[in-house]
């Protein structure tokens, strides 16, 4: 894959234990036989990171890394904070 620069887009995959959405009681788990995983990419100009299950794109979560943060917790875990588009606010 290239673009019209003539870069290559690389993309970084990691196979995750679990993945959490503090603001709803959703959670995915790769204790199942397919496990989690998350994919940094950089399409059309924006950092995202992106979770799949085998072939499936989990629906509703996509983290923009550009708004995001992202925290080393040890050499296997890291946190990912990010505020959810549809957060509603007056």
């Amino acid at each position: 894959m290239g673009d019209s620069t003539g870069h290559k887009h690389k993309h970084l995959e990691l196979t995750l234990a679990a993945v959490s959405e503090l603001s709803s009681s959703s959670s995915v788990s790769s204790s199942s036989s397919t496990p989690v995983i998350a994919r940094f990419s950089a399409d059309d100009g924006v950092a995202a990171l992106r979770f799949h299950q085998g072939s499936e794109f989990i629906d509703g979560l996509n983290v923009d890394l550009g708004t995001s943060q992202l925290f080393k917790l040890g050499p296997l875990q890291s946190l990912c904070v990010s505020e959810s588009a549809d957060t509603n606010r007056e």
